[in-house]
C-alpha cells in the first residue's frame, strides 16, 4: 500500500467514525498531490446535514495531525464565495484537487464542479480603495522599520515581518494569484 492509499484509508476511517452522518468527505491538500512529507497533516473536507452547521478542527488522530474543514451542504457556495473575496480559497481547493473518500448522493461531485468553478474565476481583483490602503500601509510600516532604532531588534522582526506580508500580499494580488497558508499548490489567472 503506499503512502497516499495509507493516508486516504486513515482519512476515510476517520470520517466514518467521528462523522457517520457525513454527505461525504475529501482528502486534499500535500497528500492528494502526492506531496506529502512525513511531517504532512491530512486535510479532509467533510460534507454534513445542513442541520450539522460547519467549522473547522484541528485534532490529531492515529497519532497523526488532521485539519477538517467542516461544511453542511446547503452552506458550501456562500462559504466558497467569503472564501474567495478573501482571495485564499482553502477550502475550494480542497473540493477542487481532493480525493473522494466517500460521496453518498453525488453532494462531493456537484461540490467537486463548484469549486473548480470558483479556481477558474480566480481571485477578485483588487478595488482601487484596497490598493491605496494597502500601499499606505506598507507604506506606514516601511517608516517605522527605518525609524527603529538598531538597538531594538525584535522591535525591528516584527516590523520586517508585517512589511515583507504586506508586500506579499499586494505582490500576489498583482498577479491574480491566491494567497494562503500551507503548500497548497495553487493556479493563478495570469
Amino acid at each position: 500500500m503506499s503512502d497516499q492509499e495509507a493516508a486516504m484509508a486513515q482519512a476515510g476511517r476517520l470520517v466514518e467514525e467521528l462523522f457517520p452522518h457525513a454527505l461525504g468527505a475529501v482528502l486534499g491538500g500535500s497528500v492528494a498531490q502526492g506531496r506529502a512529507t512525513s511531517a504532512s497533516d491530512l486535510d479532509i473536507g467533510v460534507l454534513l446535514p445542513d442541520s450539522a452547521g460547519s467549522g473547522r478542527q484541528v485534532i490529531r488522530h492515529d497519532g497523526r495531525l488532521v485539519e477538517l474543514f467542516l461544511n453542511a451542504v446547503g452552506d458550501i457556495s456562500r462559504f466558497f464565495e467569503w472564501d474567495r473575496a478573501r482571495r485564499r480559497a482553502t477550502v475550494v481547493f480542497v473540493y477542487a484537487q481532493g480525493l473522494t473518500l466517500d460521496d453518498v448522493d453525488g453532494h462531493v461531485a456537484r461540490t467537486r464542479r463548484l469549486a473548480e468553478e470558483v479556481v477558474a474565476l480566480g481571485p477578485p481583483s483588487l478595488t482601487a480603495d484596497q490598493w491605496r490602503h494597502g500601499r499606505y500601509v506598507l507604506t506606514c510600516y516601511l517608516d517605522d522599520l527605518m525609524d527603529t532604532p538598531a538597538a531594538s531588534r525584535h522591535e525591528q522582526l516584527v516590523i520586517a515581518d508585517h512589511v515583507l506580508r504586506e508586500a506579499a500580499e499586494l505582490t500576489t494580488a498583482h498577479h491574480g494569484a491566491w494567497t494562503g497558508i500551507g503548500k497548497v499548490a495553487t493556479s493563478s489567472t495570469t
